[in-house]
């Protein structure tokens, strides 16, 4: 196993190894699990990504699930969502949460103002 160092957008280190996190793996359940992901705005495509790292891509939250469920997903809700998961007081959890939040407000700004859903807003 070769270790892999990244650096979160939020600037938090992780140590981890290529079989721990496989992006395209990672992606592909992500898929299988939020029905329309692959059609989501990028922004709320990097929170999921974000959140997977965190807690492992099949990770399941009634409150963020049913704000991201439907044909429209309420990407507004699960940024609330988001910020009430647990996260024992750790300053990289809450930092993970608070991007990730801050990247789902982005995706319903994106859908809001018919802004282009592929590019991550800042």
């Amino acid at each position: 196993m070769r270790p892999i160092v990244a650096r979160a957008v939020t600037g938090v280190l992780f140590l981890f190894t290529d079989e721990d996190h496989d992006v395209v793996a990672c992606d592909d359940r992500l898929v299988r699990l939020r029905p329309g992901f692959a059609a989501w705005p990028a922004d709320g495509q990097l929170a999921l990504h974000l959140l997977a790292w965190l807690r492992g891509p099949g990770f399941r939250d009634a409150s963020l699930d049913a704000a991201l469920s439907g044909a429209l997903p309420d990407f507004g809700a699960a940024s609330e969502a988001t910020m009430s998961l647990p996260n024992a007081g750790h300053c990289g959890v809450i930092a993970l949460h608070s991007r990730a939040a801050h990247s789902l407000r982005n995706a319903d700004r994106v859908l809001r103002l018919r802004l282009n859903p592929e590019l991550l807003l800042p």
